[in-house]
């Protein structure tokens, strides 16, 4: 059950949007931003069941019932968060996701992949994606997609291999409202984080990355490059030893082995 007075009453979002379906939560909040630049924020879109979620690049968010998926539409003031800064914005957002489902899945268990994906035993439970609109400015959506109790029965062979969904992984019961409730609360201190100590988000992610050691191949819009993984830097850019040199990556669809 999703409250939306306990919500505003409990977290920092100041509006709320609650549908039974979307096509993508992210792009209704874009539109949003747009269609009311002066509105309160945090603004949380959320729906039940989204049929069209995105991921980055071309990737795609695979959703049933019983998955939560949401976005918050935030202002980023540029004296708090300049827009150097705002390149971790998805780490902060992924230390909040894993701390919120710590306290239903052991959190030696949970581990995080770059840029902006959760995952549990090496399996994905969340994954997330951050958008900068050129117009509004000082906006930012933050889309957030976590397997709570669906199934991946009807879910294409690939999405079955690689997910998993916290009611499987957990010992105890986790209801959507719970989990979200949890992730807007970790979500604004990882915010309060990045804003006065952003060396901690990097040092907190740092440990927490499931690819540090690891024989990886980065994939970008020009080429794939393959080494070990080294974790990342100050901006957040995954390190990777290849045999000549060592590199950082901005963006870059990730596999490992």
């Amino acid at each position: 059950m999703i409250d939306r007075d306990l919500i505003c009453a409990r977290t920092f979002v100041r509006q709320v949007e609650h549908h039974a379906e979307l096509p993508s939560t992210n792009d209704f909040a874009l539109q949003r931003l747009r269609e009311q630049p002066n509105g309160p924020l945090p603004l949380l879109v959320l729906a039940d069941r989204q049929t069209q979620g995105r991921g980055r690049g071309d990737h795609r968010w695979w959703s049933s019932d019983g998955a939560l998926t949401f976005s918050l539409g935030l202002a980023l003031d540029p004296r708090q968060l300049p827009p150097a800064r705002r390149s971790l914005l998805a780490l902060a957002a992924g230390i909040a996701v894993r701390d919120a489902v710590a306290h239903w899945i052991p959190s030696s268990a949970i581990r995080l992949k770059w840029p902006n994906d959760v995952y549990v035993d090496d399996r994905k439970v969340s994954g997330i994606l951050i958008e900068l609109p050129a117009h509004p400015p000082d906006v930012c959506v933050v889309g957030i997609g976590v397997n709570v109790s669906n199934s991946f029965h009807e879910a294409p062979a690939e999405v079955r291999r690689r997910a998993i969904a916290m009611a499987e992984a957990g010992h105890s019961p986790c209801e959507r409202g719970d989990v979200l409730l949890q992730i807007l609360k970790d979500f604004d201190q990882a915010l309060q984080a990045l804003m006065e100590q952003p060396e901690t988000i990097r040092q907190r992610w740092q440990a927490c990355c499931m690819l540090t050691g690891r024989w990886v191949c980065v994939q970008t819009q020009t080429q794939t490059t393959c080494g070990y993984c080294q974790g990342i830097d100050q901006q957040g850019r995954l390190l990777v030893d290849t045999q000549q040199d060592r590199l950082a990556f901005a963006s870059g669809t990730v596999e490992w082995t």
